[in-house]
């Protein structure tokens, strides 16, 4: 290391502190020394090698020292930088005086352009209140702050972050700043709005199995009402057509109507009769469908029941088709091919559950406007003991 190597610390060279001190010796009045004996002078020789000695330690000492002191600054800087949280510290009035690498990513801006910028830059117009306030309780109680909001980038791009206000003071004692930490919680954000729709969808599946049990009973007569006279009806028109054919015989066409008068003409030759058998043949298919999709619904809407038991898996199968028919029946023409089944041991709210999945995800992977070509087809089988 050459004379004109300077100190790191200082920026002074060797040079340069061997000429301060000789110049602060020769202005000192230092004792003279042409008195003293050899053996005095050796004393006096021997403290100043001592003295040398001790200064050489000690500077050795303070180099090790400097070198500790380095390497933990750098090792702090590592872990400043390198964090995987970002932190801020901010003035009162939300001025930036100090960051991090993690912050500066977070918000897509070099660690340098921040300083002095306000925080609030970064934060949401409609979540501004939030920081605000969280800022001035920091400020006027000390208390610890932990807040959620919507934060932007550089280029407009949102995010969630979950900020941790805390406050400090400066070297001087009087002077009161904030340490934040922020944390990206855009993942966490969108798992909990996925849970809560899951949650929102299960209970509207319990919703609508209690609605399912309610309309079922009223259904079921209902049903069996239409049924009875679609069923009856055609024996009904039958047995009056024959009396009409028989009082036209006796009476005459033009007899039957002066008798009964037009309308009642009409009904007894069977035309409007026919037409009440079509429409109670078309209500009772329609309420069929409709108990069918009831069914279905209270089946599929049964997951949190985790009982096994013998089940039919072509039964599931249909419950499914019934309830995901929307889904499917203007996208592909559906084949059902359910074969010989034997019981199996499970859950049959869960299998729908799984059967409308799978038919879901058929229909949403076929376009439209190709009806008549498209084709999903449901098929069970058994092999050996499989089903």
């Amino acid at each position: 290391m050459t004379n004109d190597k300077k100190n790191a610390d200082t920026g002074i060279s060797k040079q340069e502190l061997r000429q301060r001190a000789e110049l602060q010796a020769s202005e000192k009045a230092w004792p003279k020394t042409d008195h003293l004996s050899l053996d005095e002078s050796q004393k006096v020789l021997h403290e100043l090698r001592v003295h040398q000695i001790e200064l050489e330690m000690q500077n050795d000492e303070l180099r090790r020292s400097q070198v500790v002191i380095d390497t933990l600054r750098s090792r702090y800087f590592d872990l400043y930088d390198l964090a995987p949280v970002g932190y801020v510290t901010l003035t009162e009035p939300g001025l930036i005086l100090e960051t991090n690498l993690r912050f500066s990513s977070l918000v897509g801006v070099r660690k340098e352009e921040l300083i002095k910028h306000p925080l609030s830059r970064f934060i949401f117009p409609d979540d501004q209140d939030i920081y605000y306030l969280s800022s001035k309780k920091l400020f006027a109680a000390g208390e610890r702050q932990t807040f959620e909001l919507r934060m932007k980038r550089q280029d407009g791009a949102p995010f969630w972050a979950r900020l941790e206000a805390t406050m400090a003071s400066a070297d001087d004692g009087e002077t009161a700043y904030c340490r934040l930490t922020a944390t990206d919680i855009s993942e966490q954000r969108a798992l909990q709005d996925e849970l809560a729709k899951t949650n929102r969808m299960a209970s509207m599946g319990m919703l609508a199995a209690g609605i399912a049990h309610e309309i079922n009973n009223p259904l079921t007569a209902l049903l069996y009402d239409i049924e009875t006279v679609a069923k009856d009806l055609p024996v009904i028109e039958e047995a009056v057509n024959e009396m009409s054919r028989t009082l036209q015989e006796l009476l005459g066409e033009s007899a039957l109507t002066d008798i009964v008068g037009k309308d009642s003409a009409e009904v007894i030759r069977g035309s409007s009769l026919a037409n009440l058998r079509n429409m109670a043949a078309q209500a009772a298919t329609a309420t069929h469908r409709i108990h069918e999709i009831m069914k279905g619904l209270t089946s599929f809407a049964r997951p949190q029941q985790d009982e096994l038991s013998p089940i039919d898996i072509n039964e599931a199968a249909r419950n499914a088709i019934t309830v995901a028919s929307n889904q499917f029946k203007y996208r592909a023409k559906l084949i059902v091919d359910l074969g010989e089944l034997p019981p199996v041991l499970g859950n049959e709210g869960r299998l729908s559950q799984v059967f409308v999945n799978l038919l879901v995800n058929a229909a949403q992977s076929i376009t439209d406007g190709d009806r008549e070509r498209n084709r999903i087809t449901v098929r069970t089988w058994s092999e050996g003991d499989a089903v």
